[in-house]
Order: structure tokens, then sequence, then C-alpha cells
């Protein structure tokens, strides 16, 4: 390597470490990189002396044009004479379109659909019915007008489908997949005119132990007649 080659290479490494050093110590009036303390890395201060109004400051990754966002990190809210109040933190387009946003209380919101390939640990599930929702819960079930299968009607039916009526097939959850909320409504309907039918039995059957009882005594009855 000739001396002229050697004194580019170290002239390049000398402006690269510069650049560092300078980085590193960079202190504007609303960006902070790589200050000394406890927090370090890159900070966009929300500073609006006496601004009204709403904020949104994030990292966005644009078109070449910058006017169309692929995806931005940051936050939205509102300032009061200069004074921030933090609406949400989001993931997305913009503020206005996030995918992902999270609330000052903790709370996580997904507008879009979620994927995951694996396993989901929780604690809790917590499903809301949409009003947009074409299904609905299964209390219906109790009304005075609900017209309940005989299990003669419900027999003939698994036999014909092999499945409960109103149940997804093995074939449809295999396509599909399975849609929590109305399937869960759906298995209520069936543990409620189960229950009815099971309700219905035991009045046949303490009918008929009352039968049997009254049926015993009478033997009874002619058995110490006959002894007589």
């Amino acid at each position: 390597m000739g001396t002229r080659c050697r004194f580019s290479l170290l002239f390049l490494l000398f402006l690269i470490g510069a650049t560092a050093m300078e980085a590193q110590n960079v202190n504007y009036d609303n960006v902070s990189i790589g200050n000394s303390g406890p927090a370090y890395g890159v900070k966009i201060k929300n500073n609006f002396p006496g601004f009204t109004g709403g904020f949104a400051r994030e990292f966005a990754l644009t078109d070449g044009t910058g006017s169309t966002p692929y995806i931005a990190l940051g936050s939205y809210g509102s300032t009061t004479n200069g004074v921030n109040t933090l609406n949400y933190s989001y993931i997305g387009k913009d503020y206005a379109a996030p995918y992902m946003s999270f609330a000052t209380n903790g709370d996580i919101n997904i507008r879009y659909r979620l994927t995951v390939y694996g396993t989901i640990l929780t604690s809790r599930v917590k499903v809301a019915v949409p009003s947009s929702a074409n299904w609905n819960w299964a209390d219906y079930v109790f009304d005075k007008g609900y017209k309940l299968k005989s299990l003669p009607e419900v027999e003939a039916y698994i036999k014909a489908n092999k499945h409960l009526e109103g149940m997804p097939t093995t074939e449809d959850v295999k396509r599909d997949g399975l849609d929590i909320a109305p399937v869960t409504a759906k298995l209520l309907e069936k543990i409620e005119e189960l229950t009815l039918h099971m309700i219905e039995m035991k009045k046949v059957t303490d009918r008929l132990q009352e039968e049997n009882s009254g049926m015993k005594a009478k033997i009874l009855k002619l058995e110490g007649n006959k002894k007589k």
C-alpha cells in the first residue's frame, strides 16, 4: 500500500472517529444524541413553548418523496400553552392510522389482524362483541317462544350430518379456523338446550317414581288383604 493510500485511509478513519465523537455530544433545542446521564440514545424533545394544539412526534420511514409513510414509531397528544399531555404512543403509518397503540395506563390496542405462529400465554381472554356481529349470546334458548328440538330430532340430525346442528364441522375448522366468540355462544346454546332436556327428564323421572311408589303401595295393600 502506497504512502498516499495509507494517508487517505488514516484521514478517513479520523473523520469517522471525529463524527462519532461529535454525535455523542449533540444537544440541540429539540434533539439530544448520546448525552451523559442515566439514559442514553436519541431523544426528540416535545418542545413547543407557548403553543396550544395537537402534536405528533415520530421516527418514520417513507417513500422517496417523503409524502407516503410506510411505518412510523411515535407519540400523539396535545399541548396547552407549551405543556404537553400524551394521549398514546403508536406503531403504524402515522398517528391517525396506528397498527398498534399504547395508552398511558399501559393498555395495548391492536387495530388490525394479529398472526402468532406459536403459543400465546395469558391469564385471561376477553372478547368484545361488535355491534355488527351476526350472532347473539345464547340466552334466547330460555325464551318462551324458543322451539326446542326433541331428542329424536337431534339424533336424526346427528346421524345424517355427523355433527351438532349449527356447529362448525371438522372441514370448516381446518379450512377457516375457529372463531372463538360465536362458537362459544353456540356451545352455550347446546348446553342450555341440554339443561332444558335434563329438567324435562327430571320431571318425567319424578313422575315415574311417584307412580311407582303408588303402585308399590297398592301392591302391598293387596298383599295385606290377601293375608287376612
